[in-house]
């Protein structure tokens, strides 16, 4: 019983069954093309609120972002009652080839090391030579450590970029 109380306390990793649904439901918006940072908030029987990043167009405008939240938030709480209190976005490139083929370059030397879980969020601004994207951390190493490490690569290959990348965990449940 002790123990039940103290993971409520503490925070354990949302059910699975849970975090699955909620990702269908979100992925199956077209216009969806990646959902990452699930974080998932119990304050007791059935009282479920969550926030998550959903990656979209980066032509999407205010106003369809605003529609298709709004349309997600509802359909999630009517097929789960898990009440999406925070909906976070990444703007992903599209429409320019060039921006693709660096996007998978850097995803694959990233996720060679077998630290690096996942990469999401990524987006390049080819014009203004920026690269950002969050890189999902194992427990194998320190995400300062980690990051050092994909800094000095990512410089070597990308000199000309001003490059931001973030630590994340995974907390909901692995894909």
């Amino acid at each position: 019983m002790m123990s039940e109380t103290l993971n409520e306390i503490l925070g354990t990793r949302a059910d699975r069954n849970i975090t699955d649904e909620v990702k269908r439901l979100l992925f199956s918006e077209t216009q969806v093309r990646g959902v990452c940072d699930l974080i998932m908030y119990n304050y007791g029987p059935d009282k479920y609120y969550a926030s998550v990043h959903l990656e979209l167009a980066d032509t999407m405008t205010a106003k369809e972002i605003d529609r298709l939240t709004r349309k997600l938030e509802s359909k999630v709480y009517e097929k789960t009652g898990v009440i999406l209190a925070g909906v976070g976005l990444y703007s992903c490139n599209t429409g320019n080839d060039e921006a693709a083929r660096i996007q998978r370059d850097v995803r694959e030397k990233v996720l060679k090391h077998d630290w690096a879980v996942q990469v999401h969020g990524f987006y390049l601004d080819i014009e203004d030579r920026e690269m950002r994207f969050d890189v999902v951390f194992s427990f194998d190493i320190a995400p300062k450590e980690g990051l050092a490490i994909l800094y000095e690569e990512m410089r070597k290959t990308y000199p000309d970029y001003d490059i931001q990348i973030l630590p994340d965990v995974d907390v909901s449940t692995s894909d």
